[in-house]
């Protein structure tokens, strides 16, 4: 029974890694990713996120990313790039925040199952989203919603790690400077979760 469990789960993340691989080749630039092309070449990655931020965003750091990533949209794996490096981003870092967790609640668990959880879990978040339309939405608009859960994520785990020395600290204003300027919306949830 263990063995067709194991076979099943290594199925499903298998096949959930090869859709999202199709979708990565077959996914197309948002209207936000044709705006951060506009101030890119309009104003330049520095001056088109003053821009934006003077005019009505508060979302700085997400537009700064955004004009800065935009100048490779004509490579043909630019947005495949993108999508797998935001997968693996969110892989780290829900692995890194389960080991802490389950150092913290002094859970004995194979060192193995921590890798195929933290899948499961990437998995369960592509899929289990309010709609197919929501799925979509999350999974192009990266920079500001999915990589905000990425540094909150990230910052969860750096403050549960035992050892705290100066690359921690700097890690966490970074972590919470992003999500403070990625998306308002969320940075106010996170702060009433912490």
């Amino acid at each position: 029974m263990n063995k067709l469990y194991a076979f099943s789960i290594y199925v499903i993340l298998i096949l959930f890694l090869i859709l999202y691989f199709t979708l990565s080749f077959h996914s197309r630039l948002a209207g936000d990713d044709f705006y951060y092309l506009w101030l890119k070449n309009t104003y330049g990655s520095w001056d088109g996120m003053l821009y934006q931020y003077k005019q009505w965003s508060g979302r700085w750091s997400a537009h700064f990313v955004g004009c800065k990533l935009i100048s490779l949209w004509n490579n043909p794996f630019f947005l495949p790039a993108l999508n797998f490096l935001s997968l693996g981003l969110l892989y780290f870092s829900l692995k890194s925040g389960l080991e802490k967790i389950i150092i913290a609640l002094k859970i004995s668990l194979d060192k193995f199952l921590i890798p195929v959880f933290t899948l499961l879990l990437i998995t369960t978040f592509f899929f289990v989203s309010y709609s197919i339309g929501e799925t979509w939405f999350w999974y192009i608009i990266i920079l500001t919603y999915l990589w905000s859960i990425i540094a909150f994520i990230l910052l969860l785990s750096l403050s549960l790690s035992p050892e705290n020395n100066i690359l921690t600290y700097i890690l966490i204003v970074l972590c919470a400077s992003f999500i403070g300027g990625a998306s308002e919306s969320y940075a106010l949830i996170f702060l009433f979760v912490l």
